[in-house]
């Protein structure tokens, strides 16, 4: 939930600066417009950006702006304070905002790397909570994917975003990219708490394929599965809790695995033969088919 700038109306959340009085530090690409709006960053770093476009994106800034000017002022500019946002971060929503209105990214917004995936937590922040959901888009995927950012960020981001296209994309590498999903502990927390279904969804999805490769190997005439030769156990796994969507997700997982009543067929018909190798490179070919159409269809379309 975005703040509501209509509490305590009488600007205590705001400060008007005489610039005269205090030299304020501006990022270099952000000293102009002088009628603008100067956004003060949690590290004291100010930009200014055009009061018009603020206000024609967001209903934050617009209430702002219309709220009455403070009778002591005497003209002084206005310095909106971000206490929660850093200037990396406040850097990269402007720096966004500015591509779009030029219709092409002039730089990338994202920091070379490395860059903290704090400052990623801080633009949803920003978009979020100041009511700026137009930051979150294909500008800010496509730096991450320049930066050659890790699967599991990529995913996170895409999923928070609503891509849908990048979601499929990153889909694929969900199990041939685990190590990449198992060191990066952040992906999970904020799928978790920013979209619920979508963690569980994978969650499930996990679950489902290591009970798999547990009752896989206790099989002693079969070899040990490889991802290639089990690949073909993504895409239905993931079919039957994605058609559950419309149920609200217990967090028990393994509660409701285990009593989902296509499991037992799904763990049985998924077990390879080894003596027909060229049938199973057939259906690998065939599940990669029909993954790639699948996805972007109506697997990510998950809603209560």
């Amino acid at each position: 939930m975005r703040p509501n700038p209509t509490i305590n109306v009488s600007f205590g959340h705001f400060s008007t600066i005489s610039l005269s009085r205090k030299m304020l530090r501006f990022h270099p690409d952000f000293t102009t417009p002088l009628n603008g709006l100067i956004l003060q960053a949690s590290d004291g770093l100010c930009f200014r950006f055009s009061r018009h476009t603020l206000v024609g994106i967001s209903s934050f800034f617009e209430d702002i702006c219309s709220l009455p000017t403070p009778p002591d002022s005497d003209g002084d500019e206005i310095i909106l304070p971000f206490p929660t946002i850093g200037s990396a971060a406040l850097a990269c929503s402007l720096h966004i905002l500015k591509a779009m209105l030029s219709n092409y990214p002039p730089f990338d917004p994202v920091p070379a790397p490395p860059f903290e995936l704090k400052l990623l937590e801080e633009v949803f922040t920003f978009a979020d909570a100041y009511d700026v959901p137009v930051i979150l888009g294909s500008i800010l995927l496509q730096a991450l994917k320049t930066h050659q950012a890790d699967s599991a960020t990529i995913f996170t981001v895409a999923a928070v975003t609503g891509c849908k296209y990048t979601m499929a994309e990153m889909s694929t590498k969900l199990l041939t990219h685990e190590s990449e999903f198992n060191a990066n502990a952040w992906w999970a927390a904020t799928l978790e708490r920013k979209e619920p279904l979508i963690h569980a969804a994978v969650a499930n999805m996990y679950f489902a394929w290591h009970t798999f490769c547990r009752d896989f190997r206790r099989d002693i005439f079969s070899p040990p599965p490889t991802r290639r030769r089990l690949l073909r156990f993504l895409p239905q796994s993931l079919f039957n809790y994605w058609h559950l969507r419309t149920v609200p997700v217990p967090k028990n997982f393994e509660e409701k695995f285990k009593h989902s009543p296509s499991d037992p067929w799904l763990l049985q018909s998924t077990r390879i033969p080894r003596w027909c190798w060229s049938c199973n490179e057939a259906e690998i070919r065939n599940v990669r088919c029909r993954w790639t159409s699948f996805i972007p269809s109506s697997a990510w379309k998950i809603t209560f």
